[in-house]
């Protein structure tokens, strides 16, 4: 399992560590987002619906050795004008960090989807308690090259549980290819891995299946400054999807999809065009909009029977053009407001089934904004420097 490469990185780097100078400290972090996440989708794919809130983790940080912390905190998220708190789950992480890595064992703050593109994590699961993350993670940054490997245990089981254990393993690789006569490009490996199963739960047979799925995400950027404030760029990336079975609720246990952009940044501004091409393509928490089967709410009744408008819909040859623009700005150290707009349509492409006349697939328009407020933050509390004793200097 990946966990043992986990710690066998960890128990790597503590074999390796020098004597050195010592520092305890006691910090106070705060890390904190507000949001607003407006979905205006009219269609049968995904649902329209407006996400507004707050999460906050006051977390205490006791570092007893340069590089080693004991983290430990509230994690609050609320929606606003719920009458309470949507989740209030403690946070309890062990930290290590070396000059190009960090190793986490506990829970983990999902501050950035783990940098997955948006079909396979979509934006709203950092607006959700999918935020906080429970498992493993191992971060490396290089000059050349940033490593995300993380697993995430979503659902613990005991003995007679009533549902099925759920396993997210998530794989980020970013390498800079070349960087040459002004132009710079970079190579990406993305693989995530989501499973449910169980020995020890009471699940029936018949819905509790072991499951398997596996995503494997290929791409390329290139980009290049125009002058000191602006640059143009474009991406593309091919994913595999792959099932164990068909599962009612994904449909389909094969495909694959085509994610692109071209765009062009200015100063704090961001305006691109891009296009998803998906074949059979399911993401459990990718972007619904990108999806091949119906995540749409079924809420409209008739006398009293709930309606299956959307029931057994899919979009197989699902095809979108995108165009959207960003603004993104650093406040002050730590304070930063970012604001989205993107627009989604539904072209003759799209091969929807069963075929509803009902249905405008043509010409059809969807489209979503985002305004953030994030914060993280530090507040020394206590401090004691301890030096090495005598005769243990370092050696090189």
């Amino acid at each position: 399992m990946k966990i043992i490469f986990y710690i066998a990185v960890l128990i790597a780097t503590l074999i390796n560590l020098h004597a050195q100078e010592e520092m305890q400290t006691v910090e106070l972090n705060i890390h904190e987002l507000s949001f607003i996440k407006n979905n205006e989708y009219f269609n049968h794919i995904a649902d329209g619906y407006t996400l507004l809130g707050t999460y906050l983790l006051p977390e205490l940080d006791y570092s007893p050795h340069r590089g080693f912390h004991l983290k430990a905190g509230p994690f609050l998220h609320r929606y606003w004008g719920a009458d309470t708190l949507n989740v209030a789950y403690p946070f309890i992480q062990m930290e290590y960090r070396t000059v190009h890595s960090i190793f986490r064992v506990g829970s983990i703050r999902n501050a950035d989807n783990h940098g997955l593109i948006q079909p396979i994590m979509g934006v709203e699961n950092i607006l959700t308690k999918n935020a906080l993350e429970s498992g493993v993670q191992y971060l490396f940054t290089g000059n050349k090259m940033h490593l995300d490997a993380s697993l995430n245990w979503k659902r613990f089981i005991f003995k007679k549980s009533p549902f099925q254990e759920e396993i997210f393993h998530a794989l980020t690789w970013q390498y800079k290819w070349f960087d040459t006569k002004g132009w710079v490009s970079d190579v990406y490996l993305q693989n995530t891995l989501y499973h449910r199963g169980g020995q020890i739960n009471t699940t029936p047979p018949d819905t509790g299946n072991v499951f398997t799925m596996l995503h494997t995400v290929w791409g390329l950027d290139i980009h290049r400054n125009v002058s000191s404030k602006s640059r143009v760029y474009g991406d593309a990336y091919f994913i595999r999807y792959a099932a164990q079975s068909d599962p009612a609720e994904y449909i389909f246990h094969k495909g694959y999809a085509w994610f692109s952009h071209a765009g062009f940044i200015y100063r704090d501004f961001n305006f691109y065009l891009g296009h998803w091409f998906g074949y059979h393509f399911v993401a459990p928490y990718g972007d619904d909009m990108f999806q091949s089967v119906s995540r749409v709410t079924e809420t409209s009744d008739h006398q009293g029977v709930l309606s299956q408008e959307h029931a057994g819909y899919t979009d197989p040859v699902r095809s979108l053009l995108l165009i959207g623009a960003n603004y993104e700005k650093k406040i002050f150290d730590g304070f930063q407001i970012r604001l989205t707009a993107k627009a989604f349509y539904q072209n003759y492409y799209s091969n929807p089934t069963p075929d509803n006349p009902a249905n405008t697939v043509q010409d059809h328009w969807d489209y979503s904004f985002g305004l953030y407020f994030s914060y993280s933050g530090s507040l020394r509390l206590w401090d004691n420097i301890k030096s090495p004793p005598m005769g243990t200097g370092t050696r090189d």
